[in-house]
């Protein structure tokens, strides 16, 4: 059900600004020195100090959460969850991607998106700053995880444009090395970015929001394959499904509804259950999620909010 993917990040000195403001994002709950000292060590590094030094010449890492967890945390008697670790360095990449590309927004690549009769619903400022949200980290990292296992040709690839390819990532649960990342809706400027930031070659369609890119569709077919395979042997399948559900008011409430039955059922817990914070709604929602897989149960996922339906 899962595609296993072990993910790294290109990272040099102008990185160490951005993954400190991640890190005082993702992990509100460690002092200023225990993040960056986490962080390293999630880098491969047995200190701060080590992992600036080593950045001084820019390097690809292969992230494992685990090991701060392990070797750090635990012996100060501190518990946090190993894949938060995961989404920081995820939002400090789409910070970067967001700072390297000045026409990448949440809807996709382009200015013309709001010019071209979109204004009205958004505008190019408000787009950027929510693709630099901590709810966009989680996209970026599902469509990085995904692109990861692409090959890279010389040719553009015309049969999958950004948005497409953002459909299929969506449907997709993967295992980062025993942290377990459900399937989740995505946005076409967390694809795009995780795109970019895998070094893959951006065309624009048509002046609009969505691109092609350089991307094997050998590879692309192969890895929907083997998640077809294994989402189709595995018993699990359809077992629980969650529906967001948005109200006028801004309050959101997660519905949940279990295979054989016919009826959603709110969850009743303080963030899930009409909720007008965004953040504290997604973080609860992730958690969810991860709880029942780990619980033996295959997740589906709707989001009615506007923010989803609209990109």
């Amino acid at each position: 059900m899962m595609i296993v993917s072990h993910v790294s990040y290109n990272l040099d000195m102008s990185d160490l600004a951005r993954l400190k403001v991640a890190a005082s994002v993702l992990l509100p709950e460690l002092s200023p020195t225990w993040r960056l000292e986490v962080m390293a060590r999630a880098a491969g590094s047995l200190t701060y100090a080590s992992l600036r030094a080593k950045l001084k010449t820019p390097c690809a890492v292969v992230l494992d959460p685990a090991i701060p967890v392990r070797v750090f945390l635990e012996d100060r008697a501190v518990s946090i969850d190993p894949l938060k670790i995961h989404l920081a360095f995820a939002h400090a990449a789409v910070l970067r991607m967001l700072e390297d590309h000045p026409h990448l927004h949440h809807h996709g690549y382009g200015a013309e998106y709001f010019i071209n009769g979109h204004g009205a619903r958004s505008s190019m400022a408000a787009s950027r700053t929510e693709l630099a949200g901590t709810v966009a980290a989680g996209e970026f990292l599902r469509a990085h995880a995904f692109l990861q296992k692409i090959k890279k040709i010389e040719t553009v690839n015309r049969s999958r444009s950004s948005y497409g390819l953002k459909h299929v990532v969506e449907k997709i649960a993967f295992d980062l090395g025993g942290q377990i990342l459900p399937a989740n809706y995505i946005t076409n400027g967390a694809l795009i970015a995780a795109a970019l930031y895998n070094g893959f070659d951006l065309h624009r369609i048509d002046h609009g929001p969505n691109a092609h890119f350089n991307m094997s569709k050998r590879s692309i077919e192969a890895l929907i394959s083997e998640h077809k395979a294994s989402a189709s042997s595995d018993p699990r399948r359809m077992d629980l499904e969650l529906v967001v559900d948005w109200h006028p008011s801004g309050r959101r409430t997660l519905k949940k509804r279990e295979v054989g039955t016919t009826r959603y059922s709110d969850v009743k817990t303080e963030s899930l259950f009409g909720n007008l914070d965004d953040k504290t709604f997604y973080e609860a929602l992730s958690k969810f999620e991860t709880m029942n897989i780990a619980l033996g149960y295959y997740v589906t996922l709707r989001d009615h909010s506007p923010q989803a339906s609209a990109a």
